[in-house]
């Protein structure tokens, strides 16, 4: 499994529940307005499916990274929390030592997820179509030394650029939580 995937996964985890709640109502909304629709009933059949099967992935997903996220220690935990569920702050240590404990962590919940199933074949048989996530891994695939992803706005005749967080909502404005190492550097 690419070490993108395994951060698209934590950075979507505090949300799983939410997008496969999501997805069932999106299925039941669709099969129940698919009288008014002028397209075939099979076509109609096809889309409520896939947004079942969706939905049953994304559970299926949060219980195995549960299951990878149960294999780390307190102090992996808390680092992966502060970095990618935006909660909770960052044990203090030397940054050397922050990042490469970053690392492993990562690692770890990478062979954790791959022992319980979750390869990148599998994890793109399931997930490729899925908006959500194709929209998170363009902004991940686009960082550039931790700035994010670079989107244009554009003023009256000026054009700027601005970072942009996967967190953030359609006004720009940041939903996490912030994130402070325990000795008051920001992340």
């Amino acid at each position: 499994m690419r070490k993108i995937t395994v951060k698209l996964v934590l950075y979507v985890y505090p949300c799983l529940q939410s997008l496969a709640e999501a997805s069932e109502a999106a299925a039941r909304n669709k099969a129940v307005l698919s009288y008014r629709s002028p397209r075939p009933a099979e076509e109609s059949a096809a889309e409520v499916y896939e947004e079942m099967r969706c939905a049953g992935e994304l559970y299926r997903l949060k219980a195995r990274l549960e299951a990878a996220l149960e294999t780390l220690n307190e102090e992996e935990r808390a680092l992966v929390a502060c970095k990618y569920f935006r909660k909770g702050e960052a044990p203090v240590t030397r940054d050397r030592s922050y990042y490469r404990k970053q690392e492993m962590s990562l690692e770890k919940v990478k062979r954790a997820l791959e022992e319980n199933g979750l390869t990148e074949e599998a994890f793109q048989n399931s997930f490729s179509g899925y908006g959500p996530f194709r929209r998170l891994a363009r902004v991940l695939s686009c960082r550039r030394g931790g700035q994010g992803l670079y989107r244009m706005t554009s003023g009256v005749g000026v054009v700027s650029r601005r970072v942009f967080s996967p967190f953030q909502n359609e006004r720009g404005h940041d939903e996490g939580a912030e994130c402070h190492r325990a000795d008051g550097d920001d992340l």
